[in-house]
């Protein structure tokens, strides 16, 4: 099987920005989470991310952004954005380490462009590591599999927080909850999905594990 894709990316018009911005300002009003999904193909202007991040910001409703490309300042005031090791590293300018070494400089690099924005850095087998500015970072192990098939497992912690966030748990524990998650996926082969009954079975097995563990 062969795919090839011939595509013109350019930014959509003004008016085109226009009626977007129009319809999304309608629709926030009957949404408690909103995702950014980024993938650089013309869409998501400045103005539309701004706007977007702006009426989330009034109307108390978070804003996740899985991005794309080398700038991510259009990003600036959302709640948390969710790049893998290799976006990071385009959009700060700092190479990527071959040590699997904590991706700090990268967020510190990120920090000063998009301050007062959340950070979740996702590193495949690594885990993943959460910023905020003013507090140490926290870096999370990935969950142990014997399959480790990456496929999917950025939307599904994109999807994971939206919706933990948009039920009201702190940032910190809706971080785990997308971590467990992202282990369950990635232990299955090709494009696959978690369920709640599988989600709740693996917070149990840990939690069983860390009581049999002492911790």
């Amino acid at each position: 099987m062969l795919r090839l894709d011939t595509e013109k990316v350019d930014h959509i018009s003004p008016e085109i920005e226009d009626k977007l911005i129009t319809m999304i300002e309608i629709s926030m009003t009957r949404v408690t989470a909103c995702v950014i999904s980024d993938y650089a193909k013309g869409m998501l202007t400045q103005m539309l991310c701004s706007r977007i991040i702006e009426l989330g910001n009034c109307m108390q409703i978070p804003i996740i952004v899985d991005p794309k490309g080398r700038d991510f300042r259009k990003y600036q005031g959302a709640n948390l954005i969710t790049p893998n090791l290799l976006e990071a590293a385009l959009a700060s300018g700092i190479a990527l380490e071959v040590d699997h070494t904590p991706p700090d400089r990268m967020a510190q690099r990120l920090h000063q462009l998009l301050p007062n924005t959340g950070l979740l850095i996702t590193r495949g087998e690594d885990g993943m590591s959460y910023y905020q500015q003013q507090q140490p970072p926290k870096h999370i192990p990935a969950m142990s599999r014997s399959v480790y098939d990456v496929t999917g497992a950025g939307d599904t912690v994109v999807a994971v927080l939206a919706l933990a966030l948009a039920g009201k748990f702190a940032m910190e524990d809706a971080i785990l909850l997308a971590n467990f998650a992202a282990g369950e996926v990635v232990s299955k082969s090709g494009t696959s999905t978690v369920t709640i009954e599988e989600l709740r079975r693996v917070i149990a097995d840990t939690a069983h594990n860390a009581i049999h563990d002492g911790v």
